[in-house]
């Protein structure tokens, strides 16, 4: 599968409060030239058009100064590259480092590996559990 997009191509987003989270513009107000941030998960565009350039107003809550700059919302649609299983990327990392994989291992129903290193290696096994950990805390 690919996308495809016609470059240039802009749309409204019919929202009359739109929120951009994990977005700040920030500055100096060209008044008093104290520190300026807006947020705008706090903040937000009215009725943005995707692609095209329109003006937003700046206010500074040091000496109320007001000015306006010029942004862009770009939207991209996007295929996610796919991740291996848990289980399938522990044990391509296991086998990067020379680690052997215990040829008896069996899969259950699930697709969760049971022991799939030698048992004598606590170390491994340790470093295995904070891998899936870290994996698991990572896909939620």
């Amino acid at each position: 599968m690919k996308l495809v997009t016609e470059p240039g191509t802009s749309f409204a987003i019919d929202d009359k409060r739109f929120y951009v989270p994990g977005t700040t513009l920030e500055g100096d107000c060209p008044n008093c030239k104290k520190p300026v941030v807006i947020d705008f998960e706090d903040h937000y565009l009215a009725y943005p058009t995707t692609g095209e350039d329109f003006p937003f107003t700046c206010w500074c809550r040091e000496c109320s100064h007001e000015w306006k700059v010029t942004l862009r919302l770009d939207v991209a649609l996007t295929i996610p590259e796919a991740k291996p299983p848990i289980d399938v990327a522990i044990r391509n990392a296991l086998i990067e480092r020379g680690w052997g994989i215990d040829p008896d291992a069996k899969e259950n129903p699930s697709g969760e590996l049971h022991e799939f290193i030698h048992p004598e290696t606590r170390a491994k096994r340790a470093w295995l559990d904070a891998v899936f950990d870290q994996e698991k805390r990572e896909s939620t």
